[in-house]
């Protein structure tokens, strides 16, 4: 009887959950049909779940957003749209970065000098910084933070696919430009919508082009190792379908959850197995306690994977360990190009160190976007939106910026980098 009670106050418990959830949705679905314009209206309803928790972060975010249109006809993004037309102020940018992060150094950096030359249309420009401190839910947070002022045109962010992923429907119903320089999910830029721009290749690119690289050095057999985010599940996700168009033959797959560094729980039985090398879709500082750990347990086949290796905290985490580890980027340092050699200069001058690939990817982001608009001659996201659509070649420190009609930058290099003596050296150019 024990059991059957105990199941019956359980059952009732999940029912009166339910009730208020219904009972919380119907609300929202009130307050969104009473004040909601309908591009938003129709965005928030679809998301809905029975989460009591979910629902109450849609109120949250739904007050803020619409606080900045009360009083007005025009829907969020309309004002936004009109405000960018017709302000002579500061341009507003909002910055979704670590404060202490590499990406923020490089964007500071490129503002300051934007500014120092003038601005951009003859008007200066002013960041507003806020940090998701790698949180889904916080990057919506963030989204509506930034989505509730109507002066904001344009956000540089998020750091992660899961992140960006969170916070892009805001920012496109609300009618405000997203450039990301990090994400790399296919996802992001796979939701029809028109005001979402990426920087970084996205997996579809990056995993074919590893798995033909592993297979030009004869691996036959591999393990994957991949975080379980969108970025880990994703870029293993195609270097495994690849793989096997290439004649790798996968031999085992794990994966790990965001701030997991005992891994070697996962490799234990791999002294036992035939493989040839590690394919690794994680990023640090998971990755690093991977090597580091592998590499105790005598585990010594090569060890490559993407462009989340490539930081110095890899080397800092893991140490000698780290030595021979191969991973994607789109910049080195050493790159002899001009502007790369002068950003280098510049870089070190302001910071005292030598900049990383997300310093490289902030600044270039930052003028893309003043590039795209001065070609708009406006701010209006949608012009902004439009001109970005047609560039071809843009030359920034990290390469050629082209993009497609989705908001993917194609043909864009990248570069295999490997650890030797404790820094990262030129290895190769995929595909060559």
């Amino acid at each position: 009887m024990s059991n059957f009670t105990g199941l019956m106050r359980s059952h009732q418990a999940s029912t009166t959950e339910a009730q208020r959830a219904r009972s919380l949705t119907n609300s929202l679905g009130f307050l969104s049909a009473s004040l909601c314009p309908p591009c938003l209206r129709g965005f928030l309803l679809s998301r809905m779940r029975n989460s009591r928790k979910l629902m109450l972060l849609c109120l949250a975010s739904l007050i803020l957003l619409l606080a900045s249109a009360c009083g007005s006809e025009r829907t969020i993004a309309e004002e936004r749209a009109y405000r960018a037309a017709h302000s002579q102020g500061d341009i507003l940018i909002g910055v979704a970065a670590d404060p202490n992060g590499w990406m923020w150094k490089g964007i500071q950096m490129a503002v300051e000098e934007i500014n120092g030359a003038g601005g951009i249309l003859g008007r200066q420009v002013q960041v507003v910084q806020a940090y998701d401190e790698s949180s889904a839910t916080r990057a919506k947070l963030v989204a509506q933070q930034f989505a509730s002022n109507p002066d904001i045109v344009a956000v540089i962010g998020h750091w992660g696919s899961d992140m960006a992923i969170a916070a892009s429907a805001t920012y496109e119903f609300a009618g405000l430009l997203m450039l990301c320089p990090a994400a790399t999910s296919p996802k992001l830029t796979q939701q029809g919508f028109k005001l979402v721009f990426r920087i970084s290749p996205s997996n579809e690119q990056v995993g074919p082009q590893l798995a033909r690289f592993a297979a030009s050095q004869g691996y036959k057999r591999m393990m994957i190792v991949s975080a379980k985010d969108a970025y880990g599940r994703g870029l293993g996700n195609v270097f495994e379908m690849q793989a096997g168009k290439v004649g790798i033959t996968i031999v085992d797959r794990v994966s790990y959850a965001d701030g997991e560094t005992d891994l070697g729980q996962f490799l234990g039985h791999w002294n036992e197995l035939d493989f040839d090398a590690i394919f690794v879709a994680g990023t640090i500082p998971e990755v690093a306690y991977l090597v580091q750990q592998a590499r105790a347990m005598g585990i010594t086949q090569p060890i490559l994977g993407g462009e989340g290796l490539a930081t110095d905290d890899l080397m800092k985490i893991a140490g000698e360990a780290a030595e021979g580890t191969l991973a994607t980027t789109y910049f080195h340092p050493d790159d002899p190009r001009p502007e790369v050699q002068r950003f280098r200069a510049s870089f070190e001058a302001r910071y005292g160190v030598t900049p990383e690939v997300w310093a490289a990817q902030g600044y270039d982001a930052v003028y893309l976007l003043a590039y795209a608009m001065e070609t708009a001659g406006s701010t209006v996201p949608t012009e902004v939106a439009d001109a970005l659509r047609r560039v071809r070649g843009w030359p920034g420190v990290t390469g050629p910026h082209s993009f497609q009609e989705n908001g993917d930058v194609v043909d864009k290099p990248i570069v295999l980098i490997t650890v030797r003596n404790d820094a990262f050296e030129y290895y190769s150019g995929l595909g060559e």
